[in-house]
């Protein structure tokens, strides 16, 4: 990682989340499978497709996903609105926000209506261009 330039907190996450899937299945990361591994995240293989397709089309440069002029990413309030939209359509309730997405992430306690939520935000961005 140091060979490819990675800055060292991003080192530092990348051993994070490589030591939590160790301590997830109890042995060492090159011992899985590739579906151990993709189930362990948090994108779902349409999801991640549809972040590929994304990508293969736009080819965004500095930010994935940038506001209109291109020189920032989206505001912060499309982004919440986007996931208010997808929250409301999977019927999750009111309760928490788009932050609380990043602590189901980290712990992979994903309940199935967040996975809906993901559909339903997929939905809605697929619709909207």
């Amino acid at each position: 990682m140091v060979l490819r330039g990675l800055a060292t907190r991003t080192r530092e996450s990348y051993l994070d989340a490589v030591s939590a899937l160790a301590k997830h299945y109890h042995r060492s990361p090159d011992l899985l499978t590739t579906e151990e591994i993709q189930a362990y995240t948090i994108l779902s293989p349409q999801l991640l497709q549809t972040l590929r397709d994304y990508w293969k089309l736009y080819r965004p440069r500095t930010w994935l996903f940038p506001n209109p002029s291109g020189n920032g990413p989206i505001d912060v309030k499309v982004a919440q609105r986007m996931y208010g939209v997808a929250r409301d359509k999977a019927d999750l309730g009111r309760e928490g926000g788009i932050h609380t997405l990043r602590h189901y992430a980290e712990f992979r306690t994903i309940p199935s209506k967040l996975t809906r939520a993901c559909a339903a935000l997929e939905f809605a961005e697929s619709n909207s261009a």
